[in-house]
């Protein structure tokens, strides 16, 4: 059963979008902040537009950091990648005196409409209809013992914001204190994120190779083998002393020592061990001559023994090095690959972003509201939300 219809006239330029309607007491909008006009319903126009998130006791959190004021600091945030950088000496009080305690930054980051929405920021202009595209908005303030402190007039905290949006499109806006977007930068090349590119690349090279199992000869069927070695030849064998070879490759490959009894006639130059995945290689050479063979390492008695506990080891070793480098190539992959970089004069709101949209073109949405709520009583506590995830695009309705 459907009660209660509404019909809202929106702009085609979010065709493909999400639209929901969200019934909220606490961010209730007078009548007289609203365009009337019954045949289109335009933007939310409010006397001031006010941060109103739109879920009760829901928003984005602040990350908050202690700092050394007397210090340099480079704070990252390890999930985004983004990366504030504020020089020493660089806070004051509300008069003007340098603060010498510490200093505790806030500082969070909308990165999709999830957060934004949350957040209650204000995204377009009323007066046009235009809505922004965000290519990444913060908010970031400053407290020492719980007071509001300021940057000096001759510092600036430079703050590196994660981006997932490439191009040089964007514009770098503050929120004003009425709700207002003043453009402070226009337009502004990304750059790379290369503390991502080097970390990722430090945790391939970082990659080892997983240890091999020691065999024991007495538990052994498949075919072993053991050659006759001149350490003093090939001092660099000497770690594999007393070791008897198993083949491992197929039976019925043509390298199989077991079916080239030549292999143990001659008198091999150049005789090399390789370590490959799960495996070694014998690598025999007599001029031209060339053999390979896959070879696994087998033991007897207290050799295997101890073998089998330095395995054990190096497996736990290897376990927990596969853990936090699997951690860590986790952690950079969800970074973003790009930084959009502001020095800040001020705290507060901050946007990449640039204006989009045409208010002359519109389609019309049909919301249904459950039998539960009456409409007719409750229509100006309704706040609409139009979504655009891909264009990282919130547009906010109100109706009368």
């Amino acid at each position: 059963m459907q009660l209660s219809k509404k019909s809202i006239f929106l702009s085609s330029l979010f065709i493909g979008s999400v639209f929901f309607a969200v019934s909220c007491s606490q961010n209730k909008l007078s009548s007289n902040d609203l365009d009337t006009d019954k045949d289109r319903k335009k933007p939310v126009e409010l006397k001031k537009l006010d941060i109103a998130p739109a879920f009760k006791n829901i928003d984005v959190a602040y990350q908050k950091f202690g700092v050394n004021p007397a210090k340099a600091e480079k704070i990252t945030l390890k999930k985004t990648g983004t990366v504030i950088e504020i020089p020493a000496d660089a806070f004051v009080d509300e008069n003007g005196n340098p603060v010498k305690e510490k200093v505790d930054i806030s500082f969070r980051e909308f990165h999709d409409a999830a957060e934004i929405i949350a957040s209650g920021i204000p995204m377009q202009n009323p007066e046009t209809g235009e809505y922004m595209e965000t290519a990444g908005m913060f908010e970031i303030k400053g407290h020492c013992k719980g007071k509001e402190i300021f940057i000096a007039p001759t510092k600036k905290i430079t703050v590196n914001l994660a981006s997932y949006n490439e191009g040089d499109r964007f514009d770098f806006f503050k929120l004003d204190k009425n709700g207002r977007w003043e453009t402070k930068q226009k337009g502004g090349q990304a750059t790379i994120n290369l503390k991502r590119v080097e970390e990722l690349k430090k945790a391939d090279e970082k990659e080892t190779q997983k240890p091999i199992e020691p065999k024991s000869l007495e538990r052994n069927n498949n075919f072993v083998f053991d050659f006759n070695v001149n350490y003093k030849a090939f001092p660099e064998l000497s770690a594999f002393k007393g070791i008897i070879w198993q083949y491992a490759g197929k039976a019925k490959d043509p390298g199989n020592p077991e079916l080239n009894p030549e292999i143990f006639e001659t008198d091999w130059q150049n005789i090399e061990i390789k370590k490959a995945k799960d495996k070694y290689v014998l690598v025999l050479k007599f001029g031209r001559k060339k053999v390979e063979i896959e070879v696994l390492p087998v033991l007897k008695g207290t050799d295997y023994k101890i073998a089998k506990i330095d395995f054990e080891k190096n497996m736990r070793e290897y376990e927990q090095i596969k853990k936090e480098i699997e951690m860590q190539r986790k952690m950079y992959d969800q970074q973003a690959e790009l930084l959009r970089s502001y020095s800040l004069s001020g705290f507060g709101i901050y946007n990449w972003d640039f204006w989009k949209g045409d208010a002359d073109k519109n389609f019309e949405v049909k919301i249904d509201f459950e039998p539960e709520f009456d409409y007719a009583e409750n229509s100006n506590t309704v706040t609409y939300f139009l979504v655009n995830n891909r264009r990282k695009a919130v547009v906010r309705y109100g109706t009368d």
